[in-house]
């Protein structure tokens, strides 16, 4: 991602958490009950572009029940793990 894409990307994370619920479920995981004002449109952005240039995050979205979860399954990856957690007030 560039800078710019990066940048974006932070501010997503930032206005999904304000106004959510996270946790670190586990060491490898994050999840957040996605706050109601939070527009779906902007979880789905957030999730495609984290598939987009990051394949190993396992990330769940769930609209129905505003559940996001984000998952690792290696611990060289836990780093970007943080950030996301990070980003995202947990």
């Amino acid at each position: 991602m560039s800078d710019g894409d990066l940048r974006a990307q932070l501010e997503r994370y930032r206005a999904i958490g304000s106004g959510s619920t996270g946790r670190r479920a586990s060491p490898m995981s994050v999840e957040l009950v996605v706050g109601r004002a939070v527009p779906d449109g902007l979880v789905e952005q957030a999730v495609a572009t984290e598939r987009s240039c990051c394949p190993f995050f396992e990330l769940e979205w769930d609209a129905g029940s505003r559940r996001l979860a984000v998952v690792v399954l290696r611990d060289a990856d836990v780093p970007a793990l943080d950030v996301i957690a990070f980003a995202l007030n947990i």
